[in-house]
């Protein structure tokens, strides 16, 4: 395979790298990183020199004339009345694929780029059909749909930004954390661009000709832009950090502006959604679907979630085997299964799932503290366990410090505040350091148990207990939750 760079003026930028490449422009006309914005990146016109160097260079090249031979034949969108600029979307052997910020897709011929060719299926002609109202209007049961699907999806966000935060603040008193913002910010942004553009294919989905969903479609079109800004300049930072640490600072302080610009704009979503369907409406639709308050906490069990109602003796390991995070988190499920808490047919299902929430970000979240955690629809009520290690257990902590609680659990599909109450109930509980002083010198399953038990009475009467330290302030600030400091 060979390795392919671009060149403008006196900078080089490995094509591998988007975000190299995004900032060649900037950096060529010798602005700093402090002038780096939204607005960077290579633009119409821009001159740039293509190296190839390898095996099969010759071909590599070729296949890149090929490519850049589709140009920016089209600058603006072709739909009337729509003034925003062309975006390449791709090219097939006769035809140039393009798209724009509002949502409207068309082709041209890539002999005769006058010859535009819209697809009549992403966006309305003046002269389309008359159409029924039901036809033009989003249903209530779409909107409910489509905010299920959004709430998924901005908790999935959330988890990350409030990851990112935390390490910002710590790498702005520890250097040493920087790397790891730096690395955090590289991987995990590219999962935030691509549950927006899952979203945007759901929302695409319920569009069609109708007026209120393509409103939609704009809205979130424009909030997607921000968001992607945000992240662009997120991404160059973290990459230029690494090449040369006096970035770190900027970096960190970067995203302590940028992480809560886009929660921001994710909310601004919500309200718009909102709004489709009237709030009341809407809400009471949704909690009746997503969050069933007599189902969610059963009448024989306490209203908070904690772990002194989720947790029985045979529920806790006082001494884990595993050493690394994932193999706890298998050590944990298997007392559940044996309870028959989670069916064995369900058992890898279930393990699938929270595989795929750790790849999003490691639970480590400090002070020893891991919380494993997922939704699945293979259960009808929220199931737990709790492990401890004198050992310690590595789980790439946001502190990098080896982890001596591990609390998992799961929660019901779709139940939604019930996942945050379960995850804020539990990350408050254990940020007490003398709650984790107890749990290190128990004996037995039985003492750690009563331990949950009696100091859970404590901790009800608490209005301002906390959640999780650095982590936690950023926890609470995504989330909307009240806490204080760690203890």
């Amino acid at each position: 395979m060979s390795d392919i760079s671009l060149s403008a003026g006196e900078d080089t930028a490995n094509a591998k790298s988007i975000m190299g490449i995004m900032m060649l422009p900037e950096l060529s006309r010798g602005a700093s990183i402090s002038d780096v914005s939204g607005d960077s990146g290579l633009k119409a016109g821009s001159q740039i020199t293509v190296t190839v160097e390898g095996p099969d260079a010759t071909a590599a090249m070729e296949a890149l004339a090929e490519l850049l031979s589709c140009g920016s034949r089209v600058e603006h969108c072709v739909e009337s009345g729509c003034p925003s600029t062309a975006i390449f979307n791709g090219y097939t052997s006769d035809r140039i694929h393009y798209a724009c910020s509002k949502g409207h897709e068309w082709s041209v011929s890539r002999k005769d780029a006058s010859k535009a060719q819209a697809q009549p299926s992403l966006f309305s002609s003046r002269s389309a059909p008359i159409m029924s109202e039901n036809a033009r209007s989003i249903s209530q049961e779409e909107i409910v749909e489509l905010q299920m699907k959004f709430s998924e999806i901005k908790i999935t966000i959330n988890n990350l930004l409030a990851g990112m935060l935390a390490l910002s603040e710590m790498s702005q008193r520890r250097p040493e954390f920087s790397e790891k913002l730096a690395r955090t910010v590289l991987t995990k942004a590219p999962l935030i661009v691509s549950r927006l553009q899952e979203f945007t294919q759901a929302l695409n989905e319920k569009a069609g000709p109708k007026i209120e969903a393509v409103q939609l479609q704009k809205k979130f079109s424009e909030i997607k832009h921000a968001i992607n800004n945000a992240l662009a300049v997120m991404m160059a930072l973290s990459e230029m950090s690494q090449r040369r640490p006096d970035y770190s600072e900027k970096l960190a302080s970067t995203v302590l502006t940028k992480a809560p610009q886009i929660v921001s704009s994710l909310h601004e979503f919500t309200q718009a959604l909102n709004e489709k369907a009237g709030l009341h409406e809407f809400t009471q639709a949704l909690n009746e679907k997503a969050d069933p308050k007599p189902e969610a906490v059963p009448p024989n069990r306490e209203s908070r979630m904690s772990l002194a109602s989720l947790l029985s003796a045979e529920q806790i390991i006082p001494e884990m085997k595993a050493t690394e995070g994932w193999s706890a988190i298998v050590e944990l499920i298997d007392p559940l299964v044996n309870l028959g808490k989670i069916k064995t047919g369900d058992r890898e299902s279930i393990l699938a799932s929270l595989k795929q929430r750790e790849e999003m970000m490691s639970t480590g979240i400090g002070f020893g503290i891991a919380i494993p955690h997922a939704s699945s629809d293979r259960i009808e009520e929220v199931v737990a366990a709790f492990g401890r290690s004198s050992h310690g257990i590595e789980f790439d902590a946001l502190d990098n410090a080896p982890v001596k609680f591990v609390v998992l659990f799961i929660v019901p599909k779709n139940q939604i505040q019930n996942h945050l109450r379960v995850l804020a109930s539990i990350a408050k509980f254990l940020n007490d350091r003398s709650v984790r002083e107890s749990l290190a010198t128990a004996k037995s399953a039985d003492e750690i148990l009563a331990i949950f038990q009696t100091r859970h009475k404590e901790h009800t009467s608490r209005t301002t207990s906390p959640v999780g330290g650095v982590l936690g302030r950023h926890f609470r600030r995504i989330f909307g939750l009240g806490g204080g400091e760690e203890k």
